[in-house]
């Protein structure tokens, strides 16, 4: 039987909640102002994760999810149908969600085949994971579907069960840099059994076109990443004057990865408490997030350093998505 609750737990569980979100509170206000300070300055990109950018962030992600539905969704079909010939899926773990529609195809099981189980969202930010598992809900609503919020690079909280499908769609591994890459990829291989399988979403195109690409949307990317210098006026006290930011983007080649930023459009000198006063030159950038340039080959090395195996390369028809599944490498794996 339940131990009684003492009358004063409420209050120290409420006392502790208000005490982490103050740590985490101030250990955002930190690394907001190290970005800031550095040569290149930045913002974190979890900025744009906020509940009061929702709707724009909503409208970019549907935009975006109609065109991969046209490449992604026939291969996430294809792999699937494979995946289920050969044992159930009663599972499916996606990994920072954002909002691609073939993940409902995933979920969606034959009536041949055993039902789906569960669905969990993994992501940092509690509102987009809520959204995730709203989104399922919807359409499956007899399906169990959980919110998990923690960061990528740490342990999953989650327990191993066979039958389990990983799953990164959309741009979610691009939104990684590199480092980050490879320690989710690394955690999430630590929670999967020699049953289960992760797929991996990439865009294969260019930089150059993916760049052109996403001007079609600069209009709602502009009300975007400004959202950024916005919390950062809130969040520090700073006084960035909004209208002189534009939203644009730039290719890094030695990092091999498509920069996302706000440029000013004129000098500004800006108050920040706790820090010097920035002056922002015109024509500089201040970054709001990255969209790295994976591919097949890099895509490998990463899984063969944390333990995973390439099992399955499938391509789209045009050449510009693929889908990748990995599975549990061992030490007499062939590396070839």
């Amino acid at each position: 039987m339940d131990a009684p609750i003492s009358p004063d737990a409420v209050p120290r569980e409420a006392a502790r909640a208000l005490s982490q979100r103050q740590q985490n509170n101030a250990a955002l206000m930190a690394e907001m102002r190290r970005g800031l300070a550095r040569r290149q300055r930045e913002l974190p990109s979890r900025l744009l994760d906020e509940r009061g950018v929702a709707d724009v962030r909503r409208k970019i992600e549907t935009l975006r999810d109609e065109r991969w539905q046209l490449v992604e969704m026939p291969l996430v079909r294809s792999v699937m149908a494979e995946l289920r010939a050969k044992r159930a899926v009663r599972r499916v773990v996606e990994i920072a969600p954002a909002g691609s529609s073939s993940l409902l195809t995933m979920l969606d099981t034959p009536a041949d085949y055993p039902p789906m189980m569960c669905y969990l969202a993994v992501h940092p930010s509690r509102d987009l994971a809520m959204e995730a598992v709203q989104r399922v809900t919807n359409t499956f609503p007899d399906l169990a579907a959980v919110p998990i919020v923690t960061d990528l690079v740490l342990p999953l909280p989650i327990r191993p069960a066979p039958g389990t499908d990983f799953v990164c769609l959309g741009r979610a591994l691009s939104q990684l840099r590199p480092v980050y890459a490879i320690r989710m990829l690394r955690e999430t291989r630590n929670a999967m059994t020699p049953d289960d399988r992760l797929l991996i979403s990439l865009d294969l195109r260019d930089a150059e076109t993916r760049v052109a690409t996403s001007m079609v949307d600069a209009t709602l990317l502009g009300q975007w990443h400004r959202y950024g210098l916005a919390v950062t006026n809130r969040v520090l006290g700073a006084d960035f004057p909004l209208d002189r930011f534009r939203y644009c983007s730039s290719i890094d080649a030695d990092n091999r990865w498509i920069e996302e930023c706000v440029q000013c459009t004129s000098a500004a000198r800006v108050s920040v408490p706790g820090m010097d006063a920035l002056l922002v030159r015109a024509g500089e950038r201040i970054r709001t997030g990255v969209e790295c340039l994976y591919d097949q080959a890099a895509l490998q090395s990463m899984l063969r350093g944390v333990g995973l195996a390439l099992e399955r390369w499938s391509v789209s028809h045009d050449g510009t998505h693929a889908l990748a599944s990995a599975t549990l490498q061992y030490r007499n794996d062939s590396l070839s």
